[in-house]
């Protein structure tokens, strides 16, 4: 809090506070600092990351969404953010939007096995059992240790 006071406009300081209230449970206040620290900087991934993943918690999944996007619009190659998004798709059963996204995190990094497991696990789960099995070994062949 005193950082956020002596040098309001440090958009990590609102972020880091923000991360600190969400662990502690209180979700309303870290969306206001969450929001405040995207104001001081609006090309904030990890913010809006952040922010996505408290939005799910809160089960506001439209809200992460459109916060995952955003994250996304400003940088394309975070394999994390694709797959956070496909996982998103998921739970929202919108399974084409789910394949389209675990491809791109694989596009960005292919060596990044829990996009392989992900979407395999998402496959078995649908009945697609031979393209799970398929997902799973290029994961293995893609990343092997």
């Amino acid at each position: 809090r005193r950082s956020t006071q002596l040098k309001p406009e440090n958009a990590a300081s609102w972020h880091a506070w923000g991360r600190m209230e969400a662990a502690c449970g209180q979700t309303s206040v870290a969306e206001k600092l969450y929001a405040r620290a995207v104001r001081e900087h609006p090309g904030s991934v990890r913010t809006l990351s952040s922010w996505a993943q408290l939005s799910v918690r809160k089960g506001n999944i439209v809200r992460a969404k459109q916060l995952y996007e955003a994250a996304i619009e400003l940088d394309s190659n975070d394999v994390q953010l694709h797959q956070a998004l496909a996982v998103l798709y998921v739970r929202l059963e919108e399974f084409d939007l789910a394949r389209a996204a675990f491809k791109e995190g694989i596009r960005v990094d292919r060596t990044h096995s829990p996009v392989w497991h992900a979407w395999a696990q998402m496959e078995a789960a649908e009945g697609q059992v031979e393209v799970a099995r398929k997902l799973f070994q290029e994961g293995v062949w893609a990343a092997p240790r």
